[in-house]
């Protein structure tokens, strides 16, 4: 019964992060490169800027909020329907497992990790992240391994334990059925014929076989001297 009650608690538990790890949203924002030269500018930096959608829902108007005392430029970027506002990229979706990047020519001033105030959309806030390296995989599918790896370690304990349960059951029936061949026994006297053991009562049962054998086999020879004579 206890040990029902915790396996239940344990599943829901697990049930619970599981779905949790499935359901939890995961926007981050890199500045993977900075170039501090280039042909465009003598002046400015062109720096990349890359989004992550790391969860197992669409991220919907995702905003990247930048310092208003820079000046800012797209170059080049990954969505043609995102679009620079003033200090804000505006992205309209980024599906599950995917990316945004956005190169950009950055004036007036020193552009960093400050420079990136939030990065947001409809359902969730972000966070930023120093190097694409560090940006976490999707926690789903690290609980999912988790788990698989936990059931593989648990296979054999549990296989182990189902085999020694099938046994045992295999043994008690087996003693079952070899205590009630014997159940005649009771018939002339034994009892608790459980406490002799199987083989202690076929050793009994032998010898009074074959004290009841040699008792015949004398009433036998008896009886044939009293009528020789």
């Amino acid at each position: 019964m206890i040990e029902a009650i915790i396996i239940g608690l344990i599943v829901t538990v697990f049930g619970s992060v599981l779905l949790y790890a499935f359901r939890v949203r995961q926007l981050y924002v890199v500045i993977p490169r900075l170039f501090s030269v280039s042909a465009l500018t003598s002046e400015g930096k062109i720096i990349e800027v890359r989004v992550f959608n790391k969860g197992r829902a669409t991220e919907e108007d995702v905003l990247v909020a930048l310092s208003p005392d820079r000046d800012y430029e797209v170059l080049a970027s990954t969505d043609s329907s995102s679009a620079l506002d003033g200090s804000f990229i505006r992205i309209p979706r980024i599906p599950p497992g995917d990316d945004y990047s956005v190169l950009m020519l950055v004036e007036g001033g020193d552009f960093t990790k400050d420079e990136i105030s939030t990065v947001s959309s409809k359902i969730t806030k972000g966070k930023f992240i120093e190097g694409i390296e560090n940006v976490p995989q999707n926690t789903g599918s690290i609980v999912l391994f988790i788990a698989f790896f936990l059931s593989v370690l648990a296979t054999p304990v549990v296989g182990f334990e189902m085999y020694d349960k099938w046994k045992e059951g295999i043994s008690e029936r087996e003693h079952t059925e070899r205590m009630s061949s014997l159940e005649f026994l009771s018939d002339i006297g034994w009892n608790s014929l459980d406490r002799y053991g199987y083989v202690g009562i076929c050793c009994w049962s032998a010898l009074i076989a074959a004290r009841s054998h040699a008792s015949s086999a004398g009433l036998v020879v008896s009886n044939n001297r009293r009528h020789a004579k």
